[in-house]
C-alpha cells in the first residue's frame, strides 16, 4: 500500500474524525482517547475494516480504561508520508 501525503492524511484522519473537536482529533492523533479528561488514556486496535462511508481503511479504536469508559471510534488505517521511509535502506 503506498502511503499518502502528509496533508492528504490530514484530510482523510479530518473526514474521518469530523464530528469530533480540534481538542479531541489532537488527542486521537497522539494515540489517545478523545473522551478521557482530566487524565487521557490510550486507545487500542479492536480491528481494521474497509468502511464505505470512508472509502478507506479505518482502524475501529476502544478505549483502554474498559471500566471508566466506554467510548469507541474510528481513525484512518493509513499513515502519512513522512519522508523518513528507507532513509536507513538506501
Amino acid at each position: 500500500m503506498a502511503l499518502m501525503a502528509i496533508t492528504d492524511w490530514n484530510a482523510l484522519f479530518n473526514r474521518v474524525t469530523q464530528e469530533y473537536t480540534e481538542e479531541q482529533r489532537g488527542a486521537l492523533a497522539k494515540g489517545l482517547c478523545p473522551k478521557c479528561h482530566p487524565t487521557p488514556m490510550p486507545y487500542r486496535i479492536m480491528e481494521t475494516v474497509y468502511s464505505e462511508k470512508y472509502e478507506t481503511t479505518v482502524h475501529r479504536v476502544k478505549c483502554f480504561n474498559l471500566a471508566g469508559c466506554d467510548w469507541d471510534g474510528y481513525i484512518p488505517a493509513t499513515r502519512p508520508e513522512t519522508g523518513w521511509d528507507d532513509f536507513f535502506h538506501s
